[in-house]
């Protein structure tokens, strides 16, 4: 069956909306000229779907999104356990000093997770750059699912007893941590001159003396002022050495 003369068949192809038609009109501007290619163009642009020209992804997306995977879990963590928490309601027994404990992991995450974006313009990523960061992010999931308190379908959920027990092994997976994080700024900061990373370690440093008070003193007065204190240079580091990212 012939279709060359019908009205439909003179029709140019950009006449009709469809994606990429502009692209397909330049390579046949007809279906009756007869000039339309039997098979599809090797290259077929469609911006929407790549990720910059090229479509080519960088070494930093590229293990940022493994360490996502990571992150998201600490998260999953911290917020179940606080979902089950509210959910257990009067069977807990609260204590203060947990609940400061888990809010530290929390920021932790999202001070580590941020700080990462300084890194987007590094040239290179060598094996010991890519398992160093990794560390970084197990040692941040390690504190966050550390604090967390199993909650039951029953009985009692003791915060209190839960502190007492356990405190040494999540505030020394803080010291961790912060250990790591400032080790990553002196490195990090002077290879790639990142001035913000070594002003960070202003307070870096001095959480980190107030993490170890809270490991050697787990209960009473101590902790609570090391966690205080951890919370308000905390304060400090995101009003005045964490800039807005761009």
């Amino acid at each position: 069956m012939n279709t060359r003369n019908t009205p439909e068949a003179s029709l140019p192809i950009h006449a009709f909306d469809v994606p990429g038609s502009d692209e397909i009109a330049r390579v046949a501007p007809s279906v009756g000229s007869g000039e339309f290619p039997l098979t599809r163009p090797r290259e077929w642009p469609n911006p929407r779907l790549a990720i910059r020209p090229g479509g080519n992804v960088t070494a930093f997306e590229h293990i940022i999104l493994l360490l996502s995977f990571i992150y998201a879990l600490a998260l999953t963590h911290l917020l179940s356990s606080t979902a089950a928490l509210i959910r257990a309601g009067s069977r807990v027994r609260f204590s203060w000093l947990h609940a400061g404990w888990m809010a530290n992991a929390l920021i932790v995450i999202v001070a580590n997770w941020i700080s990462f974006f300084g890194l987007k313009n590094a040239p290179v990523w060598n094996v010991a750059t890519i398992v160093f960061v990794l560390a970084m992010a197990v040692t941040n999931y390690l504190q966050a699912a550390l604090v967390c308190i199993e909650v039951p379908e029953e009985g009692l959920v003791d915060m209190v007893a839960f502190h007492e027990t356990q405190a040494r092994r999540y505030t020394s997976a803080v010291i961790a941590s912060l250990i790591m994080g400032l080790v990553a700024n002196i490195v990090f900061g002077g290879i790639f001159n990142i001035s913000e990373y070594v002003r960070q370690n202003l307070v870096v440093g001095p959480m980190l003396v107030a993490a170890i008070v809270a490991t050697i003193w787990t209960k009473g007065r101590m902790n609570a002022i090391a966690l205080i204190a951890i919370l308000i240079l905390w304060g400090i580091y995101f009003t005045e050495l964490q800039s807005s990212l761009s």
